[in-house]
């Protein structure tokens, strides 16, 4: 009989909105119920042809009952092809998985099954294939070891429709519940910025390289520039189609065929991502909570090689316990995952791993940290960092803006424990400028983040662990009996905007007093420290000597102090202001340069010059006194010199000391 497919997408079908894909074993007719569905071939290449299996996902359009649109990725069923069918899940948003009558629950349809879970698809439905080839009492029995097999799955309640790729029967009554599920699955796009996972690369004549993939986050316009990861690459896109259908813009969910020209002389391929430039960077290093299969009867040793693979990307890399050396089914344990070679994977993406021999899914996760470097960090130090992690950001991601807020928070306080600006933050989350500005300024407004100095953003935590450092250090100085600290001998490598802001908390907090550029302990400004009171003796040597002053380095016998106590303190008077060094080996109590300032202005005035050497006479000193006098007023601009002779210099009121 004919038969029009009920799904067939009709020229005038409003754009795709979520991409679906078939899951299932191999000959258990995934194909024909996608050919029935929407009367289109996804067998497209000649070997699949020729062996009448799917070898790489193919796709095809699909309209519900209600009007809405999807793309089918039929993905292949093979056990070798498994790579592919990890690929073809990426950016899904339901599944349909296939169970032939006559055979029932085959090792491939439960290791698709377990890919799903793993990769994080959460609806679909069970198409329960070939029922023309058993009776109404096997398809019975059937049904219920498949309802018994889902009970505790993500497909517990997922409607299993028998159906005939033969017959056609059933196809309607398919079409009818795949289309509900269709519309309980939609739902709004993943935040992020752009990212297609490569899966296929050809050329067109005329036109160049076209990559084509499921985008996992964003939005692509014509004329946007793209970035090969890794690879580094970078090209304009020139042209664009959404299933077969040309595209001014294309987005997360779709599958999108790329133009990119400016690759040409480059060789994209399957693996690599496509992304805006500069914003995505490749890595080797990920940690991760994997979650081993249950009754698989394989286990993981501790630095052994296994099979990644995260989007369309599939590179071996080990596998390091950090609770433990060796997994076992069944476990969900911490682990560093360190790849072959670079990958363009980033914070919150899914990944499977398999073992190599023999070739079958181990389990697999999300990365829950990217290493920024190549270096896998001591196994304490993951740990540490991983609990960290648990324990305030469990959740993050990109699904949603709550769960974008907790990645924000996340980046700022693990990876900028010292604050960063917003252009640092934004290379460090794949979210929009504009919608990351949006999220900084609520939870700014939450109290969460600490905007501090010059726009630099500090999360609460990281300030907590500052504050603690910082006064930690400040205590333990003053229980030697230190009494007078300068700042920037403290906090090793802490920026001093964040240093000062820490301080300043501190002060609020009445642990610390600050003093000019000093800190003292609280209550220490009312009674004097050792050092204030060698600070007041110096003061008074330097008032009592006057333009006789003593050299410094014959001050410590002079006021009975060590010579590295005296050193420091004097350090501190000429910071203040309360000695003049002068010369390297002259210094005045502030009130005596005062005075030789006011009487080489007096004289100038008088006489309209001055000589150095009458100068001398003037203060009762030496020439050395008289000479370094004049040259710091020289240094100051108070006056200028003509051989021996100094004349007041323009506007030498705004800068004569005070």
């Amino acid at each position: 009989m004919k038969f029009s497919p009920p799904g067939s997408f009709r020229p005038d079908s409003r754009d795709v909105e979520m991409m679906v894909c078939t899951a299932g074993h191999v000959d258990h007719g995934k194909t024909s119920l996608v050919k029935w569905l929407t009367g289109c071939e996804t067998d497209v290449l000649k070997e699949e042809k020729e062996r009448g299996m799917t070898i790489e996902p193919g796709f095809a359009a699909c309209s519900t009952a209600a009007g809405v649109s999807v793309g089918i990725t039929d993905v292949p069923g093979h056990e070798k092809f498994v790579h592919h069918m990890v690929a073809g899940v990426s950016g899904v948003g339901m599944c349909i998985l296939v169970i032939a009558a006559d055979d029932g629950i085959m090792p491939q349809t439960v290791e698709h099954f377990q890919i799903m879970e793993l990769l994080g698809v959460e609806r679909g439905v069970v198409a329960l294939t070939k029922m023309d080839l058993v009776d109404a009492a096997t398809l019975e029995r059937r049904i219920g070891e498949i309802r018994a097999w889902l009970a505790d799955g993500f497909l517990k309640d997922a409607p299993i429709c028998p159906v005939s790729s033969e017959t056609g029967e059933g196809i309607l009554d398919f079409h009818r519940i795949f289309s509900e599920a269709v519309a309980a699955a939609v739902r709004s796009e993943a935040l992020g910025i752009f990212r297609l996972p490569i899966e296929r690369v050809f050329a067109m004549e005329g036109f160049g390289k076209v990559m084509s993939g499921v985008p996992v986050a964003g939005r692509i316009a014509e004329g946007d520039w793209v970035e090969l990861v890794p690879g580094g690459a970078k090209g304009r896109v020139r042209g664009m189609q959404c299933f077969g259908r040309s595209a001014e813009q294309g987005r997360s969910g779709l599958c999108v065929a790329l133009n990119v020209p400016d690759f040409a002389r480059e060789n994209p391929r399957r693996g690599q991502v496509l992304c805006p430039p500069g914003r995505l960077h490749a890595a080797t290093v990920f940690h991760s909570r994997l979650r081993m299969l249950e009754r698989t009867g394989l286990g993981v040793k501790s630095g052994e090689r296994v099979m990644l693979h995260t989007g369309t990307a599939e590179v071996q890399a080990r596998v390091y316990g950090l609770e433990s050396k060796d997994l076992v089914p069944g476990d969900a344990a911490w682990v560093a995952l360190v790849a072959d070679e670079p990958v363009a994977a980033a914070p919150c993406d899914r990944y499977i791993l398999r073992k190599l021999s023999p070739v079958r899914t181990l389990g697999g996760g999300r990365f829950d940290d990217v290493s920024a470097d190549d270096r896998r960090p001591r196994k304490a130090e993951a740990l540490a960092r991983m609990a960290h992690w648990e324990a305030h950001y469990a959740g993050a991601g990109y699904r949603d803006r709550a769960a974008a807020a907790r990645l924000v928070e996340q980046r700022l306080d693990m990876n900028h424990p010292d604050g960063v600006g917003m252009e640092g933050l934004l290379g460090d989350c794949l979210l929009a400028e504009p919608v990351l500005a949006e999220i900084v300024a609520e939870l700014e407004k939450q109290g969460k983040i600490a905007r501090i100095g010059r726009g630099r953003l500090l999360h609460r935590l990281a300030e907590e662990r500052l504050h603690e450092r910082l006064g930690e250090e400040i205590r333990g100085l003053f229980e030697k009996g230190e009494r007078l600290l300068d700042p920037q001998a403290l906090g090793a490598r802490m920026p001093d905007e964040v240093k000062a802001h820490v301080l300043g908390r501190l002060a609020a907090e009445g642990v610390i007093e600050l003093k000019g550029n000093r800190i003292l302990p609280r209550g220490a400004a009312d009674e004097p420290t050792p050092e204030q009171a060698l600070a007041e003796r110096i003061c008074g040597l330097y008032a009592e000597t006057g333009f006789n002053s003593p050299r410094p380095e014959e001050v410590p016998e002079r006021v009975g102090a060590a010579p590295g106590a005296v050193d420091a303190v004097i350090q501190m008077l000429v910071v203040e202001g309360r000695l003049i060094r002068v010369s390297a080996k002259v210094l005045l109590a502030r009130q005596h340069m005062v005075q030789a300032q006011e009487k080489v202005v007096e004289a100038i005035q008088k006489s309209g010059q001055l000589d150095s050497g009458d100068f001398k006479f003037m203060i009762g000193s030496t020439r050395k006194y008289a000479l370094g006098i004049l040259e710091y007023m020289d240094r100051t601009h108070v006056t200028t010199r003509l051989d021996s002779l100094r004349k007041l210099a323009p506007n030498h009121e705004k800068r004569m000391m005070k």
